[in-house]
C-alpha cells in the first residue's frame, strides 16, 4: 500500500522538522541538532540526566532510521528513503501495535519536563519551537491537539493524535499537525 497524498505531506512536514541544517538530507548531525535545541528549549544542561536521557532517545531514532532507510549506505537518508521506510513501517502489523506507542513514549517522556504525567503548552511549545516552528505557530497547534480541552495533553490523547497523523487520511484531523501546520 502506498503511502497517500496526505500522509507525504505530513511526513515531509516531519522531515524538514529533523533536517535541521537543511540539507536536504537526514544525517546525525541533524539529531544532535534537534537534540540540543530540543534540550535547551527544555531548560536541560548538557551532560544532565534529563539531557542525556532526550540524547539517548533521539541518537537511537536515529540508529534505527539511518540503519533501516539509508539504502545507499551514504549515512544520508534522502526524503526519498525516509518516505520509503514510513511506507514499510505504516505497513507493518508490528508498528501499529507496538511501534507506533513506543514512539510516543519515547516523545513523551522527553517532553514531560516536570513529570506531571501530561504534556503542557510550554512543554509541547519547546519541541516544536526546537523543530524551527515559531512559538505562536506552536501555541496555536496546541489548541488543535487539545482533544479534550483540558489545557495539557495526556499519554491516551498523544498515541490518538499520533495513529492520526501516521494513519488518518482526513485533512481535519487534529494529529495531522502533531509536527506544525501541514
Amino acid at each position: 500500500m502506498a503511502l497517500t497524498e496526505l500522509q507525504q505531506k505530513k511526513l515531509k512536514k516531519m522531515f524538514d522538522a529533523y533536517d535541521y541544517d537543511s540539507s536536504k538530507a537526514l544525517t546525525k548531525s541533524d539529531f544532535d541538532a534537534v537534540i540540543d535545541h530540543l534540550s535547551k528549549q527544555l531548560g536541560y544542561s548538557k551532560g544532565s540526566q534529563d539531557y542525556q536521557k532526550v540524547e539517548s532517545q533521539f541518537s537511537g531514532f536515529w540508529s534505527s532510521l539511518h540503519k533501516e532507510a539509508d539504502l545507499n549506505e551514504d549515512a544520508n537518508v534522502t526524503l526519498e528513503e525516509w518516505l520509503a521506510y514510513f511506507d514499510k513501517q505504516l505497513n507493518d502489523a508490528n508498528f501499529k501495535s507496538t511501534g507506533l506507542s513506543s514512539g510516543v513514549d519515547v516523545i513523551f517522556s522527553s517532553l514531560d519536563k516536570d513529570g506531571s504525567g501530561s504534556i503542557s503548552v510550554e512543554e509541547y511549545t519547546a519541541m516544536l519551537t526546537a523543530w524551527k516552528v515559531s512559538e505562536s505557530e506552536a501555541n496555536a497547534i496546541f489548541s488543535k491537539l487539545d482533544i479534550n480541552g483540558d489545557g495539557s495533553l495526556s499519554k491516551e490523547e498523544m498515541k490518538e493524535l499520533y495513529n492520526q497523523f501516521y494513519y488518518s487520511d482526513d485533512p481535519e484531523a487534529p494529529g495531522n499537525y502533531v509536527h506544525g501546520l501541514v
